[in-house]
């Protein structure tokens, strides 16, 4: 079994930087390279936590960003995003207890409702999320891009 710890991302090393970037391809390979200024603009924003999973040697291989905001209704919501484990990684429970940590922080900040969205192609991750307590919703996702 792999040793590894969970943390939130505090700073920006290149280290990290190659890391972070290199599962965001493994997530989705149109995703452009992660640059240093967007990585930093992310982890000091107010209600955004990256979570990452580094293994004894300090290398990232896993990750999860908790988004977070405040909801007319009164309360906060949160998403998850991008969440990846390296796939030589992969089985071992690493992104359970990425998810695991995220809820716990999310509980402590008194976030109401957490959601997320997965391709339905990735099996094993929407089977996680199932696992772990999320519902699948009945609804549709749209997504507008500018260019």
């Amino acid at each position: 079994m792999l040793d590894y710890k969970i943390e939130i991302l505090k700073g920006v090393s290149s280290e990290d930087l190659s890391d972070i970037s290199g599962l965001l391809y493994q997530l989705d390979s149109s995703i452009q390279k992660l640059s240093k200024g967007v990585l930093k603009k992310t982890i000091e924003t107010r209600g955004i936590y990256v979570f990452v999973a580094r293994n004894t040697d300090g290398k990232i291989i896993g990750t999860l960003t908790l988004v977070s905001y405040w909801y007319l209704e009164g309360y906060e919501k949160a998403w998850i995003e991008d969440v990846v484990v390296d796939k030589n990684c992969r089985g071992q429970g690493i992104g359970k207890n990425l998810i695991k940590v995220a809820l716990e922080k999310a509980k402590k900040e008194k976030i109401k409702i957490i959601s997320l969205t997965s391709s339905p192609t990735r099996k094993e991750a929407n089977f996680l999320y199932i696992k772990m307590g999320f519902e699948k919703r009945d609804t549709n996702c749209y997504r507008y891009k500018f260019d």
